[in-house]
């Protein structure tokens, strides 16, 4: 009868797994901080046809699909407006599955009063 010799268990080394920088595999979510908590919740919902996964008087987290939160918001009540020529956040950019999609959602934000502020056809992406 012969002996078996137990190996130590192999040393992982993340430097062998990813050799390569890495970028991430999706975009997760996006936190506002708002003024008016219960208006901007009312805007997404309505917006993204979203549900509230998670809500108080202070935070509320937003989804849309089967991840448990897109949109999160927090209220700060003290907040001012951006003054002009300063820097921050531009926009955010969602994508639909097919234009017919995008402009079907645009017929629903129209009639709910909701307007683009600015459209851009960039050549390989249309941009409401």
């Amino acid at each position: 009868m012969s002996a078996v010799t137990e190996r130590p268990p192999a040393t992982r080394r993340l430097a062998n797994e990813f050799p390569n920088r890495v970028r991430p595999s999706k975009f997760a979510h996006v936190v506002l901080t708002t003024p008016n908590l219960p208006r901007a919740r009312q805007w997404y919902l309505n917006t993204f046809d979203a549900r509230v996964a998670y809500a108080n008087d202070t935070v509320c987290f937003l989804t849309y699909d089967d991840e448990h939160h897109r949109i999160g918001l927090i209220a700060m009540p003290n907040l001012a407006e951006r003054p002009p020529n300063s820097f921050g956040l531009e926009h955010m950019a969602y994508s639909f599955q097919t234009l017919g999609a995008l402009l079907s959602q645009y017929q629903y934000l129209k009639s709910q009063g909701i307007t683009p502020f600015w459209t851009i056809n960039h050549g390989p992406t249309i941009s409401f």
